[in-house]
């Protein structure tokens, strides 16, 4: 199972298990887009997070991450990349306009998929990134 799997199974969003865990919003994002790696957090970290999953350390560790791929998220059209900023940006001032931006963001995705402007896994990559994790 991979680790957003478990958060999603969790009825949970990176938002409310920084909440929960008391772990910064942006060290849980470089965690599950695998910016960074879980066995290079301290063990703090790691049970906070276990906890809040109500899964033992062992059970994290074993839960496959993403794989980071910055590449990604660079030569976009226009549209899309444009739809990410302002989604980027709703989310930073807690702008009434964020879930239209999601929105947003989700349709230029399969926009860029279907026509085959990205691959599938691109588009997979995208959506963990600037949708599930937020």
């Amino acid at each position: 199972m991979r680790l957003i799997e478990k958060l999603n199974e969790s009825k949970l969003s990176i938002y409310k298990l920084s909440i929960i865990s008391n772990i910064p919003q942006s060290t849980l994002n470089d965690i599950f887009i695998g910016k960074s790696n879980l066995y290079d957090c301290n063990g703090k970290t790691l049970l906070s997070i276990a906890k809040s999953l109500n899964i033992s350390i062992e059970e994290l560790l074993s839960l496959k991450q993403e794989e980071y791929k910055p590449e990604y998220e660079k030569n976009l059209p226009d549209f899309l990349q444009e739809g990410i900023n302002n989604l980027k940006k709703a989310k930073r001032h807690k702008g009434s306009y964020y879930d239209c931006y999601l929105m947003e963001v989700n349709s230029s995705i399969n926009v860029c998929e279907v026509e085959h402007i990205i691959t599938s896994e691109h588009a997979a990559y995208l959506r963990n990134k600037f949708l599930r994790s937020w």
